[in-house]
C-alpha cells in the first residue's frame, strides 16, 4: 500500500521541467543526438580521439598469454598499465586481440609484430593510479587512421614503408605504396579539418563579411570531410605496430645534414616550403611530416630511386621517384574527389528540384543529359548548351 501511495505522489520537479521546456523540442533533441549508424559511431570515436590525444594505449605484445585483469597496455606517457576491473575489456579481453585469421603471413614480418589490417588501440579518459595504474573509461579505435590523423609528428623513411609517430610507435607497411597513399590522405584530411575549424572560429568571432557564404562553405566541407573520414577509417591497409624503446630511437634517424632532397616539389602541400630538420635530418614537407629522416633497414631503397609505376586513376605509366609518384597520385586523387563532389551536389540539386512542383524532367539532345528544370530554365539551358 505504501508503494502505491508513493507512485501516486506528484513529482513537482518533473512538472516544473515540462512547463519550462517544449516537449517537442526535447524529443527532437533526443532523436538528433542518438548515434544510429556506423558513420555516427565512427565520427564520435574520431572526435573523442582528437580531444584525448595522446591518451592512447597499445597492447603489450604478450597479452595473448594473459588473462583480462593481467593484460598490459602501454601509453605514451606511462608504460605497463592494466585495464580497470569494471571495464568491458577486462571481462572480455578477446575483443582487443588479433584473431589468427586476421594475421597475414608476409615475408619480413615477425610473430612478435604481426602484419594485419585489424590492429586496435585504446583511447582512455584518465589514468587511475592506486597499487596499479589503471586505464579508465576507454574505447577501442583502429590504430592506423587515428595515429596518422592526430600525431604531432610523423617521420618516414625514403619509401614511406615505415612511419614513426611521436617517437613512440612505429608503423611498418606491407605495401609501401599503401603507406604513401595513407600518409597523403591523412595530410589532406588534416588540412580539410583545419580549414573547417578556422571557418567555425571566424564565425564565432564575427570576423567574416558574408555569413551565408561561410555557412554554405562549412556545410559543404562538413559533408565531404565526414564521408572522407569514414572512408579513411574503414580501409584494409596491412601493417605492423611496434612500441619503440629508447635504444630503438638512438639508431632510428639519419642525423643532421642527411636525407634532404634538393630541387623537388612538395607533393603534400604546395604552399609549404620544404626544409631540413636541424637534428634528425630528412625534409619537413608539412608542420607534422618529416620525410626521409629514418635510417633504411635492409633493401628499402633511397629517395631518388626510379620506380616503374602505373597510376590506377589516370592509367599513365612511367618511371617516378617516390615524391614524384606521391605528387602525381595527389593530383589525380584530388581531381577524382572534386568530380565526386560535383556529382553529389548535382544529385542533391536534382532531388531538391524533384520536390519542387515547378520542375520537370527534360532530356537535352545537345549534351545528352537528363535535367530537372522548370520549362523556362530548360529553354535557357538549350540556348547556352553546346553539343557534347
Amino acid at each position: 500500500m505504501e508503494d502505491e501511495e508513493n507512485d501516486k505522489e506528484v513529482n513537482m520537479g518533473d512538472i516544473d521541467f515540462r512547463l519550462r521546456n517544449d516537449a517537442g523540442k526535447i524529443r527532437k533533441l533526443l532523436q538528433s543526438s542518438k548515434a544510429v549508424s556506423y558513420k555516427d559511431i565512427t565520427m564520435l570515436k574520431l572526435i573523442l580521439s582528437s580531444g584525448l590525444y595522446p591518451q592512447f594505449g597499445v597492447a603489450d605484445e604478450h597479452n595473448n598469454y594473459k588473462s583480462g585483469c593481467d593484460q598490459l597496455f602501454h601509453a605514451r606517457v606511462k608504460p605497463f598499465n592494466v585495464l580497470h576491473p569494471n571495464s568491458i575489456f577486462a571481462s572480455q579481453p578477446e575483443i582487443l586481440q588479433l584473431d589468427s585469421l586476421d594475421i597475414l603471413d608476409i615475408p619480413g614480418f615477425t610473430n612478435k609484430n604481426p602484419p594485419s589490417s585489424k590492429h586496435q588501440m585504446l583511447v582512455y579518459i584518465s589514468l587511475l593510479e592506486t597499487h596499479k595504474p589503471y586505464l579508465t573509461s576507454s574505447i577501442r579505435v583502429p590504430i592506423l587512421p587515428v595515429i596518422l590523423l592526430f600525431s604531432h609528428t610523423l617521420e618516414t623513411n625514403a619509401h614511406v614503408s615505415r612511419i614513426i609517430s611521436d617517437r613512440w610507435l612505429e608503423l611498418r607497411f606491407a605495401d609501401k605504396e599503401e603507406g604513401q597513399n595513407q600518409l597523403l590522405k591523412a595530410v589532406m584530411l588534416r588540412k580539410q579539418w583545419l580549414k573547417l575549424l578556422n571557418l567555425k572560429l571566424e564565425m564565432a568571432g564575427n570576423t567574416i563579411r558574408n555569413d551565408k557564404v561561410s555557412v554554405a562553405e562549412q556545410q559543404e566541407i562538413e559533408s565531404q570531410l565526414s564521408k572522407n573520414l569514414v572512408d579513411f577509417v574503414h580501409n584494409d591497409t596491412v601493417y605492423s605496430v611496434k612500441r619503440l624503446l629508447p635504444a630503438d630511437l638512438k639508431v632510428a634517424y639519419v642525423g643532421r645534414n642527411y636525407g634532404y632532397v634538393e630541387d623537388v616539389k612538395n607533393p603534400l602541400d604546395a604552399e609549404f616550403e620544404p626544409s631540413m630538420h636541424p637534428e634528425k635530418g630528412g625534409m619537413l614537407l608539412t608542420e607534422n611530416v618529416n620525410y626521409n629522416c629514418l635510417v633504411d633497414q635492409g633493401d628499402e631503397g633511397n629517395a631518388m630511386d626510379l620506380i616503374s609505376w602505373k597510376c590506377p586513376l589516370c592509367k599513365e605509366e612511367r618511371e617516378f621517384t617516390v615524391l614524384e609518384r606521391i605528387g602525381h597520385y595527389a593530383r589525380c586523387y584530388g581531381k577524382q574527389e572534386l568530380s565526386k563532389l560535383r556529382e553529389q551536389l548535382r544529385e542533391q540539386d536534382d532531388v531538391n528540384r524533384k520536390k519542387d512542383g515547378k520542375s520537370k524532367e527534360f532530356l537535352c539532345q545537345n549534351c545528352n543529359q537528363t535535367l530537372f528544370l522548370s520549362p523556362v530554365e530548360f529553354l535557357k539551358h538549350k540556348r547556352t548548351c553546346k553539343p557534347g
